[in-house]
């Protein structure tokens, strides 16, 4: 009565549900009387559970309006875990026959951004994907502008963990100052497509011999580079 289904499921395994004797009898004897049975009593002798009350019941309405649900998300998940199942970022993590059909087994994208001074050649800055391999044609999803930017961060400013050109104000324009070219080139090289790479010598990036440029503001030792 439970589980209606497992009538057709396991037919040679299961017995005959027995009919209650007191309500049979109560019935054949409204026979005898040429009396008829009553819908009540009908519906008691199909559902047995209809005398335990209506908590009993509710409870099993529940149950399958929740079985109901279950299978309806079921039906919506199956298509998205496919989805998940056609990347392989978790390929060779333990358990991946199973993860493999999560969200995480599409990987992700991971903004990097570091600074770095640059006073000696000997500075570098080291770049690594945890997901992925590096990109400088990536674009922003909500602005369609790309992200990779790059520039010099003044000796009074007053942070040095900025990302982008337009999060401080740079009088002395240090960021003009760099070669674009050579640190395009230079990341083209060592590092796009790959996993991890440093960019090293940025102090040949600076073009610190162009008229205008302000050794204190731009070229500093409390200068920083950003990427």
């Amino acid at each position: 009565m439970v589980w209606p289904f497992l009538k057709y499921i396991c037919c040679c395994f299961l017995k005959k549900r027995k009919r209650a004797f007191k309500l049979g009898l109560k019935n054949a004897l409204r026979r005898k009387l040429e009396m008829p049975v009553s819908k009540n009593d009908a519906r008691i002798d199909e559902d047995p559970f209809l005398l335990l009350g209506y908590g009993m019941n509710s409870y099993f309405a529940v149950v399958v309006q929740l079985l109901i649900m279950v299978g309806l998300i079921t039906c919506v998940t199956i298509p998205l875990m496919l989805i998940y199942s056609s990347y392989d970022d978790l390929a060779g993590v333990l358990g991946y026959d199973f993860n493999q059909y999560t969200l995480g087994n599409m990987g992700g994208a991971v903004a990097f951004c570091a600074q770095s001074t640059f006073k000696t050649e000997q500075m570098g800055i080291p770049i690594k994907c945890t997901t992925g391999v590096i990109s400088i044609s990536a674009v922003g999803e909500n602005t369609g502008k790309p992200i990779y930017d790059f520039g010099v961060i003044p000796k009074s400013s007053e942070s040095s963990n900025y990302c982008t050109n337009e999060s401080f104000k740079d009088p002395a324009r240090c960021s003009d100052y760099l070669d674009t070219n050579a640190i395009e080139t230079a990341l083209k090289a060592d590092c796009v497509g790959k996993a991890s790479c440093t960019l090293t010598g940025l102090s040949t990036f600076i073009q610190s011999s162009r008229a205008g440029f302000d050794a204190v503001e731009c070229g500093g030792a409390d200068s920083q580079m950003f990427i």
